[in-house]
């Protein structure tokens, strides 16, 4: 395979200054990533991770509507691309779309309710600040759980809950988790 450069060497160069100053549109990093040996699924987290959201958004969702039946795993990887570029308050609309096409993902779940902790408001009531947090927050982390009790995502979301309960204690901290038939 001569004049492709390795996976491991290609992800480096797209950081380049150089190669970003090259790359004017989403064809053209597509195009430099086959020259590269790099996945189509490869160029749509780097360009969220380069914070070229609108390219990025605009890859999912071309690759959410080729392949319906993948799409709700497309908008969850945008999720997951912008929450690991701290990109919190992004995933959430992504996240939304992927907990609607498979409402039974644990992982779409917690990773909403962990980016919809970053939308909380602090409100002063009297001396103090009361967080209020952004509506559906405390659902999704249930979600998670509900969906993975005893797994990493409802581990993670339990916790999230926990954290929350230390930051407004008297929020429900309720699961409705349905027990397997024997």
């Amino acid at each position: 395979m001569r004049g492709l450069i390795p996976r491991s060497r290609a992800i480096p160069l797209l950081d380049d200054p150089a190669t970003k100053a090259s790359r004017t549109s989403r064809s053209r990093a597509v195009r430099e990533a086959r020259r590269l040996s790099i996945s189509p699924k490869k160029v749509r987290r780097v360009l969220a991770r380069l914070g070229k959201i609108d390219e990025a958004k605009a890859a999912y969702t071309k690759s959410a509507e080729l392949d319906p039946p993948n799409a709700a795993t497309a908008w969850r990887n945008f999720g997951i691309s912008l929450y690991n570029a701290n990109r919190l308050g992004d995933a959430v609309e992504p996240l939304q779309k992927s907990a609607d096409l498979d409402p039974k993902n644990p992982q779409t779940w917690y990773l909403l309710g962990a980016s919809l902790v970053y939308k909380m408001t602090l409100k002063k009531v009297g001396d103090k600040q009361v967080p209020e947090f952004a509506p559906g927050t405390i659902e999704a982390y249930q979600k998670a759980i509900e969906l993975d009790p005893n797994g990493p995502f409802g581990a993670q979301a339990k916790a999230g809950l926990e954290q929350l309960q230390q930051m407004a204690p008297g929020i429900d901290m309720k699961i409705n988790v349905k027990k397997k038939k024997s």
